[in-house]
C-alpha cells in the first residue's frame, strides 16, 4: 500500500476528530474501512447521521483510494477507487453505547508478532542463540464504553503450551471469563483460518454462551476482509514494544510480564497463563449436517457470526450488511452438541522445549544474566518438541 495514500486516510480521520472536538454535540461518526468486490466503481458515505456512534477507528485493508469530492456542507465523500484488487467501502462503526440497562463490549482481539525471550540488547551472542518465543494474545478495546477501557494481554510461553488452534482459543477462554458479567461481547477479528476462523472457534462459541461460567447472552463476532494493514490490536502491540524497550534488558518471563503490565500508563490487565489454563477444545462440526445445506456455507465466505444462549447453532452473515437476514449454522449433530457444552479436557503437563535448546541458552545467555534471572531458565521443563523458532506445533 502507498504509504503517501495511508497517511491521506489517516489525515481525514484526523480531521473528523477535530471537527467532532470543536462540535461535541454534533460529532460525525469515524468510519470501518473494509475491502469487497471488484464491481463497485464508487462509494458514497453520508457522514450526516442522527444515531449516536461511538468514535472509534477500525481500519482494515486501506485500498488505494481517492477523494474525488469533499464538500464540507454537504457533508458526504465520494471515494473514487483506483485499485482493481478491492474497493473500499466505508461505513459506520454501530458500536452499542454503554448503559447500565445493555452494558456491552467491543473488543478487538490479535496475536502479537513473534517475540523472542530473552532480549538482551547489546550483547551480540543474543542475536545468534536460538530462544524461547512467547506470545501475547491482546484484547483491546474499542472507544471509551468498554470495561474501563483497559487492554487485555493474555500471555505464555512455548515451554506452557505451543500456538495450535485450541490454543489460542485458551486465550479466548480466560478473556470471556474476564468478562462473564456483560450480556453482549462483539469482537472484531482478523481473517486468518488458523487463529479466527475454525470449526474449533465455533464449537467453542456453542460452549461458552451456553456455560454457567459466563452470564454472557450474546457474542457477536466480526471478520475482517484479508490484507488490512491496521488495527487497534496493532497500536497496543506497538506499546508493548515501546514499553520493553524502555524496560532495557529483558532476562526472563517475568520481566516480559512486567513490561506487558506497565503499557498504557500500567492499566493493562495481564493474564499470565499456566498449563493447566489450557484446554484441548474440540472441534464438532459434522461433515454431513453441512453437506445437507442447500448452499453450504463455508467458514472462508462468513464476514459475520452471533452465538445467542440458549441455542446450540450459531448465526451467520456472508455479507457486511446489517439488513442482510441473519441464516442459520446447524454444523453439530445432537451427540456433537452435547459434547460441546460439554467441560473441556485441560492439559495436565506443560509442553516443554527440546533439550538442545535449553542447553544452548543456559551455556551462551546464562552467563550474561543477574544471578535472580537464572532460575527461570534453568526450570523450564524439556520434552521431544518442535522449536517453534523454526517450524509450527504438530496438528493436534
Amino acid at each position: 500500500m502507498c504509504s503517501s495514500r495511508s497517511s491521506y486516510i489517516l489525515s481525514l480521520v484526523k480531521d473528523v476528530k477535530n471537527r467532532n472536538e470543536d462540535d461535541p454535540d454534533d460529532p460525525l461518526p469515524l468510519a470501518a474501512i473494509m475491502s469487497t468486490s471488484t464491481t463497485t466503481p464508487v462509494v458514497n458515505f453520508d457522514f450526516n447521521n442522527s444515531e449516536e456512534h461511538d468514535n472509534s477507528l477500525v481500519l482494515t485493508q486501506l485500498s488505494p483510494v481517492q477523494l474525488t469530492n469533499f464538500d464540507n456542507n454537504s457533508g458526504s465523500h465520494d471515494l473514487d477507487v483506483q485499485d482493481g484488487l478491492g474497493v473500499g467501502i466505508v461505513q459506520p462503526i454501530n458500536l452499542l453505547p454503554e448503559s447500565e440497562d445493555h452494558p456491552a463490549e467491543n473488543i478487538q482481539p490479535n496475536l502479537q508478532k513473534v517475540i523472542m525471550l530473552p532480549r538482551m540488547e547489546g550483547f551480540k551472542t543474543t542475536v545468534f542463540t536460538k530462544r524461547i518465543v512467547a506470545f501475547n494474545e491482546s484484547f483491546v478495546p474499542l472507544g471509551t464504553n468498554c470495561k474501563n477501557g483497559r487492554p487485555i494481554a493474555v500471555i505464555w510461553h512455548e515451554a506452557i503450551c505451543g500456538r495450535k488452534k485450541e490454543d489460542i482459543i485458551s486465550s479466548f477462554d480466560s478473556f470471556f471469563k474476564y468478562f462473564r458479567d456483560v450480556p453482549l461481547i462483539t469482537l472484531w477479528l482478523d481473517n486468518c483460518s488458523a487463529q479466527n476462523k475454525n470449526w474449533c472457534l465455533m464449537t467453542y462459541l456453542v460452549h461458552i454462551i451456553n456455560s454457567s461460567e459466563s452470564a454472557t447472552q450474546t457474542i457477536e463476532l466480526y471478520f475482517f476482509e484479508p490484507g488490512h494493514t491496521f488495527m487497534s490490536a496493532d497500536s497496543f502491540h506497538h506499546q508493548v514494544e515501546l514499553s520493553l524497550s524502555r524496560h532495557g534488558k529483558v532476562y526472563d518471563f517475568s520481566d516480559f510480564e512486567n513490561a506487558v503490565g506497565a503499557t498504557c500508563s500500567g492499566k493493562t490487565v495481564v493474564k499470565s497463563m499456566q498449563h493447566e489454563d489450557f484446554a484441548v477444545w474440540p472441534s464438532c462440526v459434522s461433515n454431513y449436517k453441512l453437506n445437507k445445506f442447500v448452499n453450504r456455507p463455508y467458514l472462508n465466505d462468513l464476514v459475520y457470526i452471533k452465538a445467542e444462549r440458549g441455542k446450540d447453532t450459531l448465526l451467520y452473515r456472508l455479507c457486511y450488511d446489517e439488513y442482510c437476514p441473519l441464516q442459520e449454522l446447524d454444523f453439530m449433530t445432537k451427540k456433537g452438541a452435547e459434547k460441546a457444552k460439554s467441560p473441556p479436557i485441560f492439559r495436565t503437563a506443560p509442553r516443554g522445549i527440546c533439550s538442545a535448546k535449553k542447553q544452548d541458552i543456559i551455556t551462551k545467555l546464562l552467563p550474561l544474566m543477574p544471578e535472580n534471572r537464572k532460575r527461570f531458565w534453568l526450570d523450564l521443563p524439556e520434552s521431544d518438541v518442535p522449536d517453534l523458532c523454526v517450524s509450527d506445533d504438530i496438528p493436534s
